[in-house]
């Protein structure tokens, strides 16, 4: 298991690295020990992992935060591999993108959510795997978009208290399937199960 977090900057804006550090603290998982983060002046993007997992992707090109369980044939492996052996989910997703770019989850399959952050095109890629068995959750605000693979740790980003979502509360109390692009703090969204979230950035 693996837990992240980032924000990417709207105009003149500028990301704010204690801030993903801030939001991947209000995980609560002790196994998750080790933390990395990546920063430029557009994004910021970091990891929490247990040691004998991995944390960012990087390379010339992409920057890959994940929490996935990919379960991709061996056709797939092989294309996808110029040495024909397993990758970690990480480079796959690294390979999938050359492949496919944006259209990648839906040649993958498996557990996952991740974001992928293109260097050359400035640009963010966010997406949930089609039966949802991944988080992934959102806020915009004026100055940017706020990612993380949990809503929770969302609320130190506005830092302050969110209110609740009364909507999402009854609906979900009276077994009402709920809204899937709600959370239950206003503000808050979710990524519904087999979609994803683009964010470009136009930089001056």
């Amino acid at each position: 298991m693996s837990v992240f977090a980032g924000f990417v900057a709207k105009d003149n804006y500028r990301p704010k690295p204690e801030v993903t550090r801030q939001m991947l603290s209000q995980y609560v998982a002790p196994r998750l020990t080790d933390t990395d983060q990546y920063s430029d002046h557009s994004i910021d993007l970091g990891v929490r992992y247990s040691p004998e997992l991995h944390g960012l992707f990087s390379n010339e090109r992409l920057v890959i935060a994940a929490d996935c369980r990919l379960d991709p044939d061996q056709g797939l492996y092989q294309e996808l591999s110029s040495f024909n052996e397993p990758l970690k989910p990480e480079k796959f997703l690294a390979a999938a993108y050359s492949k496919w770019g944006d259209d990648l989850a839906r040649h993958i399959s498996g557990e996952f959510a991740y974001a992928i952050w293109d260097k050359l095109d400035r640009k963010l890629t966010c997406a949930r795997d089609r039966f949802g068995q991944k988080p992934l959750s959102y806020i915009l605000r004026p100055e940017g978009l706020y990612i993380a693979s949990d809503f929770l740790p969302l609320a130190s980003a506005l830092g302050h208290i969110l209110s609740i979502n009364d909507s999402w509360v009854i609906e979900y109390l009276n077994g009402v399937a709920a809204d899937q692009n709600s959370t239950p703090f206003n503000g808050v969204n979710r990524l519904p199960p087999g979609c994803v979230l683009k964010w470009q950035v136009r930089d001056a």
